[in-house]
């Protein structure tokens, strides 16, 4: 038989060889043993057990556990707690002598303070036995749980499983105390360690049984450390460590902290309300939260009531708050909190009561890459029922129906620019027109709230906020507030090239800083274009190829009214020298400009004097006796529209006492189908050329509203009696095809001579009939080779110049 020596050293063997049985070994009865080291003393923080007389653990560390053992049974020995590096069993700490039952299996806890310095309470050293031990589950599909009690300043207290709804497991558990096995599926659950009244939570913890993979193994949790360690010379916090079968390190479990993520958003736009404090129970969470502002997306306790009060801004504490309320969030939701509505009974209109308007699917991001995520908050205390649409696209985005304090739901949007209009629930009537840039913000992958905010009739509401959308980004932030769309508003212009000097033959025309009109030449005109309104723009007038208007060889500021129409006219010197007089170069404005004519039947006329050395003239029409229609019309001045019957007509150029007749002019309005046409004749370049650098010479040149190179007038070279018969003149076929013939009477003998022009005023074919004598001629022009279109024939004899309009038909 072995001694009882032998068998305590093959113990010891045993453990250092890696806790084998030892039946091997001895065949002595045996129990079987686990001890757990959950002494939280500071001095026991490092311990060496001896048995009997062998040291059976060497530096046994607080919080861990050896394997279940043999141990003698049917026997007593003496177990002696002793300093690390101990070298004997003697003077021990502490020690007590044991006796074990033959195939009991026990878990034997070291619990307690050593030494009572510092420590509150003193709970004296002791291991605390159990009995029942167990290494595997009962139940192989279920894991079994064992509670012990080891936390030395803790209260007796209820263990409650709030996971998955067990309820009370372990009631009234102290100091010291064991449950039994639980027998638990293997799940994870959550245990809130309540007083044992279960009036007041200690702590809550996570025990994730499952995704451990602890199914079929039997554990022991144990109450470890202080829960007020500043009382116990700074130790171990408290908290539920386990110790498996195996031994080991023990496992701490994670405090279960449940939290939802949630963003703040400050919409109250009640002047008492601009800036306040936010208190969570006793906590200052948002000190000095201003209006338009917003929390990033935060953590925030969950599973648990908590009280969010509004106070004044100097706040000390949540007492006497402007208002307060109660909230219990879910674990991992994402809220979106809006603070909204008025305190003030008074000055507003309706006065909607402050409150805290609660979305619980919020978002921090897009759900789809490539797109934004919208939602709109309706926070506007005096704005009725809406609807919200994308302006002319109604499926991509559309809210009905949005009431005050309702949440839209979040719309997935393809990150790009919109304009939104917020009708009324009838959409008969637009409140505001918005832009949402959100290409241009980069929102690309964001989620964001858009709050409708202030008040449509500020007058009536304390004269607070004006009426507005505005951002809150996930980041949180001072709010982005979303620009008024207002519809462009524009004016149309014309703008004429008049300016002879060469030195501004070609120009570019910028309007700020975009290129209006590339190599603009001189006698040409823009079309009636649209032109920004109501907001002041710089044309700058460049030389040719110009990349920028930086250096402008001019530029001046412009505001144009909306709606209205305008010829500006580019006119007079650029260069300091060579021309006499020297008219500065500028551009004359006419605000009251027309596209067509207000009479169908008839072609309105605007004069513009643009001659630089011309001096102030009379226009006389010669032709039909319409006598003088523009009088006194000096450089830069523009004569009104004439209103004339669309006629074939002749215009004298006279001095302004009307004696002196400068040259004559045919404005043949009919034969060049001006019907309903509003055009601008220009004087235009050098009565004296030799004076003026050889420049362009004097004559009137018309500008079409559809642009182009301006059509010169005709000049007329003889003021003798007519040679031509006018009334004998005819055009035939019209609409012709390869050949059209032209008949007429002449008076007289006379050099006769046929120009053919195309619709541009472009001289396309020249026919010269010669000298003929007096007599009725025909003369036929080849025009196979033209394109088809309309064109006009000038047929000149002696003093008489007139025009025919003919169709080609090719």
């Amino acid at each position: 038989m072995k001694t009882k020596s032998q068998i305590i050293f093959a113990t010891f063997i045993a453990l250092i060889l890696g806790f084998s049985h030892i039946s091997a070994i001895a065949q002595n009865p045996t129990a079987r043993v686990q001890v757990i080291h959950n002494s939280a003393d500071n001095a026991a923080e490092f311990v060496d057990v001896w048995l009997d007389d062998v040291l059976l653990i060497d530096n046994f560390e607080f919080r861990s556990a050896t394997p279940f053992i043999d141990a003698p049974a049917e026997q007593e020995f003496k177990i002696s707690i002793k300093d690390s590096d101990s070298k004997s069993a003697t003077d021990p700490l502490w020690s007590q002598d044991y006796t074990l039952e033959e195939g009991a299996s026990y878990v034997l806890v070291a619990n307690g303070i050593v030494f009572p310095d510092g420590y509150n309470p003193v709970k004296p050293f002791n291991i605390y036995v159990y009995p029942l031990g167990r290494e595997t589950a009962a139940d192989p599909s279920n894991t079994d749980v064992m509670i012990f009690h080891g936390s030395t300043d803790a209260p007796a207290v209820d263990v409650v499983e709030i996971g998955l709804g067990a309820g009370t497991i372990a009631d009234d558990l102290s100091y010291g105390s064991f449950t039994n096995y639980l027998e638990l599926p293997t799940n994870d659950y959550i245990l809130d360690i309540m007083d044992d009244k279960g009036e007041v939570s200690v702590q809550k913890f996570a025990v994730p049984l499952e995704s451990l993979n602890l199914q079929g193994v039997s554990l022991v949790t144990v109450a470890s450390g202080f829960l007020s360690p500043q009382m116990n010379n700074n130790g171990a916090s408290f908290g539920l460590w386990v110790a498996l079968p195996s031994g080991g390190k023990m496992i701490p479990l994670p405090i279960y902290e449940p939290t939802s993520r949630v963003q703040i958003i400050h919409n109250s736009p009640d002047l008492n309300a601009e800036i306040i404090d936010v208190w969570v129970n006793d906590s200052l969470v948002l000190d000095n939260f201003q209006f338009h502002t917003a929390t990033p997306f935060v953590d925030f306790p969950a599973e648990e009531d908590f009280t969010i009060s509004i106070t004044d801004r100097e706040s000390n504490n949540p007492l006497n708050p402007i208002w307060s309320e109660t909230y219990s969030l879910d674990e991992n939701k994402t809220y979106v909190l809006v603070a909204s509505g008025v305190i003030s009974t008074q000055s507003y209109s309706p006065a909607e009561p402050f409150n805290i308007f609660v979305y619980d699917m919020g978002q921090e991001m897009s759900m789809q890459n490539g797109f934004t995520d919208l939602m709109v908050f309706h926070g506007a205390t005096d704005a009725p029922t809406v609807d919200i649409i994308e302006q002319g696209n109604e499926s991509v985005l559309t809210i009905d129906d949005l009431s005050y304090g309702d949440f839209s739901g979040y719309i997935e949007l393809p990150t790009k620019d919109y304009i939104i209009d917020v009708k009324d629930q009838n959409r008969e009537n637009t409140v505001k027109s918005f832009y949402v840039p959100l290409e241009t913000l980069e929102l690309n992958n964001y989620s964001i709230i858009a709050v409708a905010s202030g008040f449509l009739n500020p007058a009536l509401n304390n004269n607070g906020q004006e009426f507005g959308l505005w951002v809150a980004l996930p980041q949180g932030g001072s709010l982005i507030q979303l620009p008024a769309f207002q519809p462009a508003t524009t004016a149309r212009v014309q703008v004429i090239h008049n300016s002879a000097d060469l030195a501004a033959e070609v120009v570019d025309v910028w309007l700020d800083n975009v290129l209006l009109l590339d190599d603009f030449t001189f006698r040409t005109a823009s079309p009636f274009i649209d032109a920004p309104a109501d907001q002041e723009f710089t044309i700058s007038i460049a030389g040719p190829g110009s990349s920028s208007p930086d250096n402008p060889i001019w530029s001046q500021n412009y505001t144009l009214q909306a709606d209205e129409k305008y010829i500006l006219i580019a006119n007079g010197i650029v260069s300091p020298n060579g021309y006499d007089p020297v008219k500065p170069f500028d551009i004359y404005v006419y605000s009251m400009a027309r596209e067509e004519a207000t009479n169908p039947s008839n072609t309105d006329v605007l004069v513009f004097h643009g001659s630089t050395d011309a001096p102030t003239v009379d226009i006389v029409e010669v032709g039909v006796g319409a006598g003088t229609i523009v009088d006194d019309l000096m450089y830069g001045d523009y004569a009104g529209y004439l209103e004339l019957p669309t006629d074939n007509y002749r215009l004298a150029v006279r001095d302004e006492t009307g004696s002196t007749t400068v040259a004559e002019y045919e404005a043949p309005l009919a034969a060049l189908g001006l019907d309903n046409y509003a055009i601008t004749i220009v004087a235009s370049g050098f009565l004296n050329p030799s004076n003026n650098e050889d420049g362009p010479s004097f004559g009137l040149w018309v500008a079409l509203p559809e642009g182009g190179t301006l059509v010169e007038l005709p000049l007329v070279t003889s003021v003798l009696e007519s040679v031509l018969d006018k009334n004998s003149i005819s055009v035939f076929p019209n609409p012709a095809t390869s050949v059209v013939n032209i008949n007429y009477t002449l008076l007289e003998d006379s050099f006769v001579n046929i120009d053919l022009y195309d619709i541009t005023g472009t001289l396309v074919q020249t026919t010269t009939p010669g000298y003929i004598l007096k007599s009725t001629q025909t003369n036929s022009i080849d025009i196979s080779t033209l394109s088809s279109g309309i064109y006009f024939l000038r047929i000149a004899a002696g003093n008489m110049i007139t025009t025919r309009k003919v169709n080609f038909l090719n």
